[in-house]
C-alpha cells in the first residue's frame, strides 16, 4: 500500500495564529511524504533517520514522531506485522525547510496503518488524532 501527505506552507499569518481570533492562509506544496506499508514476518521502519526493526519500532527515540503516533495507535489497534518504508521530500540535504513535516509525518503514520488495519476515521477524527499526537 503507497500513500503520499503533501507538506503545507503558511503563506502569512503562520505566527498571528497564537492569538485567539487571528487568521492565517496555509497551502499545500507540491513536496509530499510517502509511506509504503506492506505485510511482514516482523516490525520494521526504514526511512532518512534510520532503520528500526523488531520491537524496536515501538521503542525509538530517533524518530520521536513516528514513535508518538504508533504510542497512541497501540491503545486502538492490534498491530499486525508490517514493513514501513519512509521517503520524504520535505527536507533538502537532511534539513526541514518548513514544509510542516513534523506534523504531516503524525498524520502519515496515523492514516497510513489506520487504512492498512481496516480502520476508517472520519478527516476530523484524524485531525483530532494526530493533535494528541502532537
Amino acid at each position: 500500500m503507497f500513500t503520499k501527505y503533501p507538506g503545507k506552507l503558511f503563506l502569512m499569518g503562520e505566527f498571528a495564529i497564537m492569538e485567539k481570533g487571528s487568521v492565517s492562509v496555509v497551502s499545500a506544496v507540491e513536496h509530499f511524504l510517502n509511506i509504503e506499508l506492506s505485510e511482514d514476518q516482523d516490525y520494521s521502519i526504514v526511512s532518512s533517520h534510520g532503520k528500526l526493526k523488531g520491537n524496536e519500532v515501538f521503542t525509538n527515540k530517533i524518530m520521536p514522531h513516528v514513535h508518538a503516533s504508533l504510542k497512541v495507535l497501540n491503545d486502538l489497534i492490534d498491530f499486525k506485522p508490517f514493513k514501513m518504508v519512509i521517503t520524504s521530500e520535505l527536507e533538502v540535504n537532511g534539513n526541514k525547510v518548513g514544509f510542516g513535516s513534523s506534523g504531516v509525518v503524525i498524520v502519515g503514520v496515523l492514516d497510513s496503518l489506520l487504512r492498512f488495519h481496516n480502520v476508517t476515521l472520519s478527516k476530523i477524527q484524524l485531525f483530532k488524532l494526530a493533535c494528541l499526537v502532537q
